[in-house]
C-alpha cells in the first residue's frame, strides 16, 4: 500500500519514513514548498531530497507558496492589526500542510497521507487523540477535518520520548539524528515579527494610549502590534509590575493590569470546528487549553449563535484573543475555536 509522507529531511520526517516502511507502506516523500524562500534547490529541500534518496524513497514537490501566503502570513499579520495574538500552526497544519499532502495523494491516486506529528488517531472512531508526550501536538491539529483524519497516519503518534526518536534516528544513521528541534515561526527565523507585521502594504501602527483597567490614561504605547497579551516586558516604567489585559484596534489604546488583574474565569471561542464533524451537545462539560503550552482546564461549554462561551472552575492566566480554545474529553479531542 501507497502512503504519502509530509518529509522535511528532519528526524521527525525521516525516523516516520522509517517506520511506515517497516510497517509495510510504499512510502512517496512529498516535500512542501511553503516559506517565500523556499525553492526546489534551496537548503531545506535538498535535505529532503538527500534523506530520501538515502532511504530509497521517491520524493515529490508541491509549490504551496502562494497558498501559505494567503492562508498563513497574510492573516497572521493582518491579526496583529486586529489587536489578535495568532497560532499560524493552527492555521497551516490542516488548512495548507495537510490539505496540500492529501491534494498530492490525489494526483498520485494513492488514498493514505502521513506527517511527523505527535498525535494519534482512534481507527474505530476516527478520533483525534494526544500523543502520550510533552510532545503533544494536537492543539495545533483541531481543525482537522473528519475526511482528513480517516486518510491520516500519525507514525510517531506512540513515543513518549523524543529522545527514543532521536535514537532511532541515529541507528539508521540519519544526519537529522542530532539537529535541534525548531522553535521559532519558519517565515520568521529571526522571531522578529514587528517588522514582519509593519512591512504589510498600507498598514501602519500609530502610537496610542496606555489605560488602566479602569479606563484611566497611564502613559503612552508605540503601537498596538507590539503588544500581546500577558505581555510584561517592553512596556515601560509604572512603579509596579504591569501586563497587557487587552488591546483595543478600536480606539488604538492598550489595557494594562497588575499581575492579579490578568486572570479571567471566562471567555468566548469563534469559527468553531469539531473533529467528528459536529458538536458533542449545545452544553457539555469538557478540559479547555487555551495556549500550547497550557494545561487543559475543566469548564462548562455553551453553544449558542455559532459560538462557545466557556466558564472555568478557576480563573486562567491571561486568555488572548486570537489563540485557540479547543475542547478536550480526556485524551480525545472534540474540536475548538479561536479566542474571540
Amino acid at each position: 500500500m501507497k502512503i504519502v509522507l509530509g518529509m522535511s529531511g528532519g528526524v521527525d520526517s525521516c525516523v516516520a519514513a522509517k517506520i511506515l516502511k517497516e510497517q509495510g507502506f510504499e512510502v512517496v516523500g512529498c516535500c512542501l514548498l511553503l516559506t517565500p524562500d523556499a525553492q526546489p534547490d534551496s537548503e531545506s529541500t535538498l535535505r529532503a531530497k538527500q534523506a530520501a534518496d538515502r532511504m530509497g524513497i521517491e520524493l515529490v514537490l508541491a509549490d504551496c507558496r502562494e497558498e501559505f501566503r494567503k492562508t498563513v502570513m497574510q492573516p497572521f499579520a493582518e491579526s496583529y492589526f486586529a489587536g489578535r495574538t495568532p497560532n499560524p500552526c493552527v492555521d497551516c497544519n490542516p488548512g495548507v500542510k495537510i490539505r496540500s499532502l492529501c491534494r498530492v495523494a490525489d494526483d498520485l491516486g494513492i488514498e493514505a497521507v502521513a506527517t511527523g506529528h505527535y498525535a494519534r488517531i482512534d481507527r474505530k472512531t476516527n478520533s483525534l487523540l494526544c500523543a502520550p508526550t510533552k510532545k503533544d501536538q494536537t492543539y495545533f491539529l483541531y481543525r482537522l477535518t473528519p475526511e482528513q483524519l480517516s486518510r491520516l497516519h500519525f507514525p510517531l503518534g506512540e513515543f513518549s520520548e523524543k529522545s527514543d526518536v532521536r535514537a532511532l534516528a541515529q541507528e539508521a544513521g540519519f544526519d537529522a539524528a542530532n539537529a535541534k528541534d525548531s522553535q521559532e515561526i519558519c517565515f520568521l527565523p529571526d522571531g522578529d515579527y514587528t517588522s514582519f507585521v509593519s512591512a504589510l502594504p498600507g498598514m501602519k501602527s500609530e502610537e496610542g494610549d496606555f489605560l488602566d483597567i479602569y479606563g484611566n490614561c497611564i502613559g503612552r504605547h508605540k503601537g498596538i502590534i507590539h503588544y500581546t497579551a500577558g505581555q510584561r516586558k517592553g512596556l515601560g516604567a509604572f512603579g509596579k509590575p504591569m501586563y497587557v489585559k487587552r488591546i483595543c484596534p478600536q480606539n488604538n489604546t492598550v489595557i494594562l493590569c497588575t499581575a492579579e488583574e490578568r486572570f479571567a474565569d471566562n471567555l468566548t471561542a469563534t469559527d468553531l470546528t469539531w473533529c467528528n464533524g459536529t458538536a458533542p451537545a449545545d452544553a457539555f462539560e469538557a478540559l479547555v487549553k487555551i495556549r500550547s503550552t497550557a494545561k487543559p482546564a475543566p469548564a462548562k461549554i455553551t453553544l449558542h449563535d455559532g459560538k462557545a462561551s466557556v466558564i472555568f472552575e478557576t480563573a486562567q492566566l491571561s486568555p488572548s484573543p486570537g489563540q485557540s480554545a479547543v475542547f478536550y474529553d480526556g485524551e480525545k479531542i472534540l474540536g475548538g475555536g479561536f479566542i474571540e
